[in-house]
């Protein structure tokens, strides 16, 4: 199971931060004007500023699924087959059914930021 948590943690590692990067484009363009309906140039680059965003983040949330996917089975599994210990546990499935809850989390917030984009619409 040390092998799996190295390899996850690289994964993770390059996906939260991809997040991060994302996130703060996103939050820009949330909170960013709508450009007039005088101005076509405008809303043409706004709407190719969006589309571009949304296909990040949507990248993103099918790496996020594909990685919560990959490791559901076996958090169901050690679910199952563990009994809740404050004290006398095993840490490191502990840690594996964590990570995967974060995963969801970052699941959560990625789709989210896709919904906040999609109903940001040009006047």
């Amino acid at each position: 199971m040390g092998d799996i948590f190295s390899a996850i943690s690289i994964i993770l590692v390059f996906a939260t931060v991809s997040l991060d990067i994302f996130a703060k484009e996103s939050d820009n363009f949330i909170t960013k004007e709508n450009p007039d309906k005088d101005k076509p140039t405008e809303q043409t680059d706004f709407k190719k500023e969006k589309n571009k965003l949304l296909f990040k983040l949507i990248g993103v949330l099918l790496f996020y699924l594909l990685l919560f996917w990959l490791l559901i089975p076996k958090s169901i599994e050690i679910i199952k087959d563990s009994e809740i210990s404050l004290w006398n546990f095993d840490i490191v499935k502990t840690f594996y059914v964590i990570i995967n809850f974060g995963i969801l989390i970052f699941i959560v917030l990625t789709t989210n930021y896709i919904y906040k984009i999609l109903n940001k619409n040009s006047v």
